[in-house]
């Protein structure tokens, strides 16, 4: 796990969902892991409206400010990269949940988007990588 300092996790829960996302893609891809919450039952999961999404983060800090409220009794957990790609988004393909990039306490505004979207945007990376 790279760390993240305080002010990097102040400054970019401050951000616009569209920064927020770019900076979680880049992030994620450069780290090869994102974050998430669990508890004793499974993954933590959201409604948003009326779609249900799966939260993510790209570093713990930013998932540990989450554990508030109806989360303050999760665990944060780690995925790695390999795994993000080849099972957790694919089964919210799947399953038709969305995904919640980067959610921010106090902050009604989140980045919700396909999980297939963020999937595609992950491969696309690994593949300009991999013609460097």
């Amino acid at each position: 796990m790279k760390k993240v300092h305080d002010l990097e996790v102040q400054a970019f829960s401050r951000q616009s969902n569209s920064q927020r996302y770019n900076y979680f893609v880049e992030k994620v891809f450069e780290w090869q892991e994102a974050w998430g919450l669990g508890d004793e039952e499974g993954w933590v999961i959201a409604e948003i409206g009326e779609e249900i999404v799966f939260p993510l983060w790209p570093a713990e800090p930013f998932a540990k400010k989450c554990q508030v409220d109806n989360w303050q009794n999760t665990e944060v957990k780690k995925i790695s990269f390999d795994e993000l790609l080849t099972e957790v988004l694919p089964s919210l393909v799947e399953d038709d949940v969305q995904v919640a990039v980067f959610m921010v306490p106090d902050n009604e505004q989140c980045g919700v988007l396909p999980a297939q979207e963020l999937l595609n945007d992950f491969v696309t990376l690994s593949e300009q990588k991999d013609t460097r």
